[in-house]
Parts: C-alpha cells; sequence; structure tokens
C-alpha cells in the first residue's frame, strides 16, 4: 500500500490537488486506520489518467527549467531525465520514494505512461549516484561489484554516453559504454565501467575497474 505523502513526493502533485482528484474520483483510494492508502492498481491506474498526466508534465519541465537556471549553486549538483520504459511502475515509484526520503534537499518526480517510465532527480551529484548504485543492486538479479583485480590502463577519454554517466570527485562511472584512447590505440569497453580519473582532469584516466552484473 501507498500513502498520499509518497504519491506527493512522486507527482510533485500538492496534498490539496491529490485530494480534489480523489474528491474528482479521479484517484482511487479507501482510508486505512483514518489514513488514505492506495494499491499498486490504484497507482498504476492513476498515472494512466490523461489530466494526471499533463499536470505531471508541467511538473517535470519546472524541476528542469529551475535547476538551469540556477547559477548559484554552491555545491557539485546535477538533474537526471532518467527512461526506463521496461520497469514496473508502481515498484518503480515505491523505490525512487524510499531512496528519496533518505536524503535531503532532493526534488523528485515520477511520469508513467503504457510505454514510458520517467524519473527526473535534482539534487547532489554524490546523492543521485548512489541511488543510480542501488537501483542497479536492487532491480538486476544479481548484484554490480568490482571484478578482483584494478587495470592499470593510462590513457584518454574519447568518448561515453553523457546521459548514462555520473561523476564523483575522481570516479567517472559509465553505464553503457567508454571510448579510451591510448597512444594509437582506441578501443570501446561496454559498460558499466569505473573509470579513475587522473587528479583534476576530465579526461585522463589512472586505470578503470569494469563492473559486471
Amino acid at each position: 500500500m501507498y500513502t498520499l505523502k509518497q504519491l506527493t513526493q512522486s507527482t510533485r502533485l500538492s496534498d490539496r490537488t491529490l485530494r480534489n482528484y480523489l474528491d474528482a474520483s479521479i484517484l482511487h483510494s479507501q482510508k486505512e486506520n483514518g489514513i488514505w492508502a492506495f494499491t499498486p492498481q490504484q497507482v498504476s491506474d492513476f498515472f494512466q489518467n490523461e489530466t494526471v498526466r499533463s499536470a505531471i508534465q508541467v511538473k517535470n519541465k519546472s524541476i528542469v527549467s529551475e535547476f538551469w537556471n540556477d547559477t548559484h549553486k554552491k555545491t557539485n549538483s546535477a538533474c537526471m531525465i532518467w527512461d526506463m520504459p521496461e520497469e514496473d511502475p508502481v515498484r518503480l515509484m515505491h523505490f525512487i520514494c524510499d531512496a528519496v526520503n533518505r536524503k535531503e534537499g532532493m526534488t523528485i518526480s515520477f511520469e508513467s505512461r503504457q510505454d514510458k517510465r520517467r524519473i527526473i532527480l535534482s539534487g547532489s551529484e554524490a546523492d543521485i549516484f548512489e541511488i543510480l548504485t542501488e537501483y542497479h543492486h536492487q532491480f538486476s538479479q544479481k548484484n554490480i561489484r568490482f571484478q578482483s583485480t584494478y587495470v592499470e590502463y593510462p590513457a584518454c577519454i574519447c568518448g561515453y554516453d553523457p546521459m548514462n554517466m555520473f561523476r564523483v570527485e575522481n570516479l567517472l562511472y559509465c553505464s553503457h559504454f567508454a571510448f579510451l584512447q591510448k597512444g594509437a590505440e582506441a578501443i570501446k569497453k561496454d559498460g558499466p565501467i569505473l573509470l579513475i580519473l587522473k587528479g583534476d582532469s576530465d579526461r585522463e584516466i589512472a586505470g578503470y575497474y569494469e563492473l559486471f552484473q
């Protein structure tokens, strides 16, 4: 069962708006011990409503625009648009709400329709990296783990998927792939891969860990 607070967090719709949806029978629920509680099916049906989807899309756009327009951030921050069409929407929403509840200053929005699961997260770079890592642990049949040996490979990064990477200090996580160049040799390493950057460099690496599931 899910609570009104969880729906508020995942949609960024206000408590009053959700209660209006309850009054209009767009959102269905029942009370348990005087508290609104929602079944997975009720949550799924709610996300499929066209009026609800339109309202959530407006909230989604505002997260991105607010992040873009804030040019006075005091710490490393990130805004991630995360599409996962193959995941169960209710299970995914539950994971995201639980993960964000343990973080401070995180902004979240969740949108679900028949062919799309979209999450937008805005907050500290480290917190978003941790949520991504936890997702891989929980939603995969196997856990991501480091190989037993570190691969020393001084090289330059010459390409990666910018929508599927995170950097925390000198660690660069690429979930899909990374292209590396060492002298005349250029190689593609399939992800997930963790690159170890040299000092403050954005391109030079000392080596990498190959991650596997």
